[in-house]
């Protein structure tokens, strides 16, 4: 069995999971010759004058007329007060080395700053200081509740980057990607209110690659998004969040083709697919070939967890979205309490149980024993190998299975708070720092001597 699961694990890392070939822009940075200040067209670094129309004249006048140019805002401090939209613009680039500030009198529709059709593209900051505060905190004093525009979007784009970054609290999400092909997102810091609605990147594309971010929020860290086909997301950080996520999804699913890896969760969420049951004579689509590896959790909440009745949906007579071909492998660390939400949770669809589910090399455990139990890890309808899916063994009911433990394994003990942690969630009414502490890329991935690695026999 054991050689069986390995050879299973190396072929779906071989030829199922990832972006293939290139992912950004097409036309290297250094190519690009003409810079176009927003200092030309009526930017103003007072934190005052609105920057909204000075970016649109720079694009209009300057961008779209010199192929292979840079829109530049400069350092300094910009107000956003409207809108940005840009559309159709290929072959350029957006250096932020400023900070924009949105206004919350502004005059704002569902984004701040929107790209729609771009393409051979990237955003990005030279100097590390570019970056853009929502000020979401003043959007709340004012209403009470989280909401309001979201911050970066792009829309129907390809052969784009975003890198180098600070997005810090946005009213609601902070950088979303909706239907993007060969994009690249690295090197970002996403700084957000501890409630939810604060989502840090969701992305629907197709080839494409996240890696070096760090988010502090609480809801999902990085979220793929329903469409999303052949990409990487790697060395994330996820500080305080909700959870790295696949979902929420219903009918019309697809997604395949999906690495998660080398992921550091500090009192958050660490994984979670969410699906609801589709309407009757609907297709619900499927979610298949994942691999999700090399985790390592401080006082996570659900581990793994999937859900395919998120938000307590009920049955529908349609079927459930199909799960399958899914592989978590290396987990270690510590959950915060494993008698209510174990380290592994599966709630499958009654119409449609997720099947080849694997689970290897997990290593972990509660820091909260609870009536003497310290995890209660359950599978409701679910066919796969290890942990509650049979534990190396093949379980084949497809209804339910528990396995509880008493004692943690041997050599295991509750890691520390690594250096980077943020111990108390980003307050609803205050203030979220910009610039500290300082990002630093790209992310550091060493050991920390977390925790013992299991013995392999």
């Amino acid at each position: 069995m054991l050689v069986t699961l390995l050879s299973a694990l190396l072929l779906i890392g071989q030829v199922t999971a990832q972006y293939s070939g290139h992912t950004g822009p097409i036309t290297p940075l250094s190519s690009r010759k003409t810079l176009c200040n927003v200092l030309d067209y009526g930017g103003v670094a007072d934190n005052s004058t609105d920057i909204s129309a000075a970016i649109t004249a720079t694009y209009k006048n300057c961008v779209a007329v010199n192929t292979g140019s840079i829109l530049y805002v400069p350092p300094g401090t910009y107000a956003l007060k409207n809108s940005v939209q840009i559309k159709h613009g290929a072959n350029w680039a957006f250096r932020l080395d400023g900070l924009i500030v949105a206004h919350a009198t502004g005059d704002f529709d569902q984004n701040f700053i929107q790209f729609i059709d771009v393409s051979d593209f990237e955003f990005y900051s030279s100097n590390g200081k570019g970056a853009i505060n929502g000020q979401g905190y003043l959007w709340r004093i004012a209403n009470g509740i989280q909401g309001g525009p979201r911050m970066v979007r792009f829309t129907d784009s390809s052969d784009f980057s975003f890198h180098n970054v600070l997005l810090v609290d946005s009213p609601a999400f902070h950088l979303v990607v909706d239907n993007g092909l060969n994009v690249e997102i690295a090197n970002v810091t996403i700084r957000a209110v501890g409630l939810g609605g604060s989502d840090g990147i969701d992305i629907y594309a197709t080839n494409y690659h996240v890696h070096d971010v760090q988010v502090s929020n609480r809801d999902e860290c990085v979220s793929v998004k329903n469409l999303s086909k052949n990409a990487t997301i790697e060395r994330i950080r996820c500080n305080q969040s909700g959870a790295l996520s696949i979902g929420s999804l219903k009918s019309g699913t697809a997604v395949e083709n999906i690495l998660i890896q080398d992921i550091d969760v500090y009192e958050s969420g660490a994984f979670v697919i969410k699906t609801k049951p589709s309407p009757a004579g609907s297709d619900a689509g499927y979610v298949k070939n994942v691999m999700v590896r090399r985790f390592r959790t401080w006082r996570s909440v659900y581990t793994v967890h999937i859900d395919q009745y998120w938000e307590s949906s009920g049955l529908a007579d349609g079927a459930g979205v199909q799960l399958s071909n899914i592989t978590f492998s290396d987990f270690k660390g510590s959950n915060v309490d494993g008698y209510t939400r174990g380290y592994v949770v599966i709630e499958g669809s009654d119409y449609a149980p997720p099947r080849d589910i694997h689970f290897d090399k997990f290593f972990m455990f509660s820091e909260r024993i609870y009536k003497g139990i310290g995890e209660l890890n359950k599978c409701w309808n679910g066919y796969g190998t290890g942990e509650c899916l049979g534990a190396g063994k093949a379980y084949t009911s497809g209804y339910e299975s528990i396995i509880t433990q008493t004692a943690a394994p041997t050599g295991w003990t509750a890691p520390a708070n690594p250096t980077w942690a943020l111990t108390t969630a980003y307050g609803t009414f205050t203030p979220i720092p910009v610039y500290t502490p300082v990002p630093t890329y790209p992310l550091d991935f060493k050991d920390y001597g977390l925790v013992a690695k299991p013995k392999t026999t």
